[in-house]
């Protein structure tokens, strides 16, 4: 997940342009790209703010509880390490996020997966404001999608895309409580400060 000291921010920059480019269909275009790459992303980001200058961060701020559950349910790789091994990862990578931000402090917006669901439509709407982001000139719509196993965060009812406010607690059910608690015990400070990193304040 980490680039090695040869990779230079000009190398990110083209390879990452290469890669865009190659997934656009013609004759789509267009001069903004939204890449979602979560894990791999915080342990980037300082590098990535370097390859692109005008790039906006978001961070999405969720229950350790629940994320890795999420996890390890999703991924083999999480399945077979061990629940500290788990836990480690989770303080690392958002360790590092933080420790790189004040690069990119002017561009990014910290917000809590509580804050995103409470209201959706109008964070998604404030977001897209302070990414110079415009809305579509036609709405689009979607086929509908029950939920899935992996996709319980989201899923396309009546052609819109919504964002299950129950998922936190259809994850904590899955879970048994004593890993719960070791997760809690192991993580929660730092939660609780990420949380309080939250500039949805700020957007408001």
């Amino acid at each position: 997940m980490f680039f090695g000291p040869d990779i230079t921010s000009d190398r990110v920059r083209m390879d990452s342009l290469r890669l865009y480019r190659d997934a656009v269909q013609p004759p789509k275009r267009g001069k903004t790209v939204l890449d979602k790459a979560p894990n791999t992303h915080l342990v980037r980001a300082g590098l990535l703010a370097q390859a692109f200058p005008s790039a906006y961060f978001l961070l999405i701020v969720r229950n350790p509880i629940t994320s890795i559950e999420g996890l390890r349910r999703k991924w083999s790789l999480y399945r077979e390490a061990s629940l500290p091994e788990n836990c480690d990862f989770w303080a690392n990578v958002h360790a590092k996020f933080i420790e790189d931000s004040p690069a990119f402090a002017g561009r990014l917006t910290i917000l809590t997966f509580d804050e995103l669901i409470a209201n959706p439509n109008e964070v998604i709407a404030r977001l897209a404001d302070l990414a110079g982001l415009n809305p579509r000139r036609e709405w689009q719509t979607y086929q509908d999608t029950p939920n899935q196993p992996g996709k319980g965060l989201r899923n396309v009812v009546a052609g819109e895309i919504r964002i299950d406010p129950q998922a936190d607690a259809s994850a904590l059910a899955r879970l048994d409580p004593q890993e719960a608690q070791e997760i809690h015990s192991c993580l929660w400070a730092q939660y609780e400060d990420l949380r309080q990193r939250s500039t949805m304040a700020s957007i408001a």
